[in-house]
């Protein structure tokens, strides 16, 4: 049988949706959305560790102080992704708040596997993105920002040194990582949208 995907909210879906014949049937109901949302940011979670693991499998022996502040580094990363989700699953999207929560999950999951396959290839760089117009993510994510542009040596770097002003960049880059839950709420499509915007 031809197996099809779609696509709903950034969520690749199975092809329950779809009959032999490649027409649309009936819609994938919340509560199967839900689940495949949080299978997809369980295995994210998954990419990320992996993506973390070559490095910190090399630094271990050879430089077991800079092992245990990339730990750290993780430690503090996985805090902040906690925290900013927590707060983001004490909004009421109804029946689909599992599904914003568990975006919210991949979003940051998907940022730092990224950013750690810089980190790998010592290519890592901060994009030089605008800063948004109020930050939501500065109240979890300020320390994370920090440290990764104290802790991290030179040679990661694409350009040999941190950028100037690193912490506001990397604050800025997770921010816009996780734009697509805190754009304006009247924004139509978006059923997550409206994360932290004053009422």
């Amino acid at each position: 049988m031809l197996v099809r995907k779609i696509v709903v909210l950034g969520i690749t879906l199975s092809a329950a949706a779809w009959n032999v014949s490649g027409h649309c049937a009936a819609a994938p109901d919340q509560a199967s959305i839900n689940r495949e949302a949080a299978q997809g940011s369980a295995a994210d979670r998954k990419a990320m560790i992996q993506a973390l693991e070559p490095r910190l499998q090399r630094i271990k022996a050879a430089d077991p102080a800079q092992y245990q502040r990339e730990m750290a580094l993780q430690k503090e990363f996985n805090s902040a992704t906690a925290g900013l989700c927590n707060e983001y699953a004490r909004i009421d999207h109804g029946s689909s708040t599992d599904l914003c929560v568990s975006l919210c999950h991949q979003y940051l999951y998907n940022y730092r596997t990224r950013q750690a396959r810089q980190i790998d290839a010592s290519t890592l760089t901060v994009n030089n993105s605008p800063m948004p117009k109020a930050s939501y993510s500065a109240k979890y994510f300020h320390g994370f920002a920090s440290d990764l542009c104290s802790s991290m040596p030179p040679g990661v770097w694409k350009h040999r040194s941190a950028p100037k002003d690193c912490a506001q960049a990397v604050g800025n880059d997770i921010e816009h990582a996780i734009a697509g839950l805190i754009y304006d709420p009247r924004q139509e499509g978006n059923v997550c949208a409206g994360f932290g915007l004053p009422q």
